[in-house]
């Protein structure tokens, strides 16, 4: 039986995560409902939110296992980014 590879997602600048860690992808180019800004802040005073890139620029939020990414990418482009991978490997 072969070993499957790890895939990883790019989330930005030289950041990557394995995919089988991440929950969700979350846009937030536009007004942030206040629960998602409430978890935002949990996440900064537990030390586990980490910013990709300007703060200008965020795009998206990555729900990770342990962490919780902002990038300046886009959820829709990290989202298919996610499901060609996923494919990829499923197609092993």
């Amino acid at each position: 039986m072969m070993k499957k590879s790890i895939q990883y997602l790019h989330i930005g600048e030289n950041h990557v995560l394995p995919l089988r860690e991440i929950i969700g992808i979350i846009n937030i180019e536009n007004a942030i409902p206040p629960e998602t800004a409430d978890f935002i802040e949990k996440a900064e005073a537990e030390k586990r939110f980490y910013k990709i890139g300007q703060e200008s620029g965020a795009k998206s939020l990555i729900i990770g296992a342990r962490n919780v990414y902002q990038s300046p990418i886009s959820s829709v482009t990290l989202s298919k980014r996610a499901m060609e991978k996923f494919w990829e490997e499923k197609n092993e």
